[in-house]
């Protein structure tokens, strides 16, 4: 008796190119695993090293270039192929304007709960907003480092489908400083400091309940 060996339907090799990002895709509403980008082949969706998922989501805006290498496997039944980046630099900055400047990429979500993942055309809106104040005052209290944590937690905790971190200018009572406003129930805390931080974000997630949540796909 002879033992029957897998059949291999992939064909895996490297790729190496620049091509421009086009936006975030998220899998199952809130995971933001990859990235949509054009190369002179069409769009692809790329796999992103989970290393790198904050920093891109904080510095990539719609139009940059990027150098992106990584494995790609083709699927040899079907002519489809699963891309997968091992690192991602943006080697050139297109030119945006001071709004544009603070926005964040779209994000398409899929569905993983079914065989093929489903794209929906629309990107979710965020439930909540929290404005941090950008002030200069609010700035030398450490608003900046409220910011990076807050972002943080939100993608570790995978709320950054949900919960949109934005820079906004003078809350008013600036000797109290830093200080960050959550929509839409107008929450405001002052004096905040990193180690506010679970908190805030605990208070946060009181606000996205299941019944007001979105369905992933």
């Amino acid at each position: 008796m002879s033992l029957m060996g897998k059949h291999n339907h992939n064909q895996t090799s490297d790729f190496n190119f620049e091509s421009i990002f086009l936006g975030f895709t998220a899998l199952d509403g809130y995971r933001l695993k990859y990235v949509r980008l054009r190369t002179p082949e069409g769009d692809r969706i790329i796999k992103i090293p989970k290393e790198q998922r904050l920093e891109l989501y904080r510095s990539l805006k719609p139009g940059d270039t990027i150098r992106c290498t990584g494995e790609q496997k083709l699927n040899l039944e079907t002519g489809e192929y699963k891309l997968k980046a091992c690192a991602i630099f943006k080697i050139f900055e297109t030119v945006r304007t001071e709004v544009q400047a603070h926005e964040r990429a779209e994000v398409i979500h899929l569905s993983a709960h079914s065989s093929q993942k489903r794209q929906v055309t629309t990107a979710a809106k965020p439930l909540v907003n929290v404005l941090v104040c950008q002030k200069s005052d609010c700035v030398k209290r450490g608003s900046s480092e409220v910011c990076d944590a807050l972002l943080g937690a939100l993608e570790e905790q995978d709320l950054a489908g949900y919960v949109k971190v934005k820079s906004t200018g003078c809350l008013k009572h600036c000797k109290s400083g830093p200080h960050l406003v959550v929509m839409p129930d107008k929450s405001r805390y002052s004096n905040v400091k990193v180690g506010d931080v679970p908190d805030i974000i605990t208070a946060i997630r009181n606000q996205l309940s299941v019944q007001t949540m979105p369905a992933a796909g």
